[in-house]
């Protein structure tokens, strides 16, 4: 049973026939679990590498076959990662109030549109 289903699973994950052999069961799940994480990450970096090409095929067929006067459409500017991590970074004190200063402006300009609407009927 150990050599024909356990051993393979464990070469796989990175384990040697020795190293194998002279482990307990607790020292082979950490192989196992670096071999999900490597797996995990292999898969990300398809899935990243399809959404270039997508994009750099999408460009190429969308300028090829644009209007006349219609812009051309550009390639991504930064790496996907990139701009997450932009995206969702921790703001500062400052850029929260200023955040919060828009929305309240934002709810104002809501609150009389709402209340001019109501006065024209």
């Amino acid at each position: 049973m150990y050599l024909k289903e356990l051993l393979p699973d464990c070469i796989v994950a990175g384990m040697t026939p020795e190293q194998f052999w002279h482990s307990y069961p607790k020292e082979i799940e950490p192989y196992f679990d670096a071999l999900k994480k490597r797996r995990k990450l292999a898969d990300e970096e398809q899935y990243a590498l399809y959404i270039y090409i997508s994009d750099a095929l999408n460009t190429a067929l969308s300028n090829a076959f644009r209007s006349k006067g219609q812009k051309a459409k550009e390639l991504m500017k930064e790496p996907i990662m990139q701009k997450y991590e932009k995206e969702h970074r921790e703001l500062t004190e400052d850029e929260e109030e200023e955040q919060v200063a828009l929305l309240f402006q934002n709810l104002s300009s809501m609150q009389q549109k709402f209340e001019q609407s109501k006065g024209g009927r």
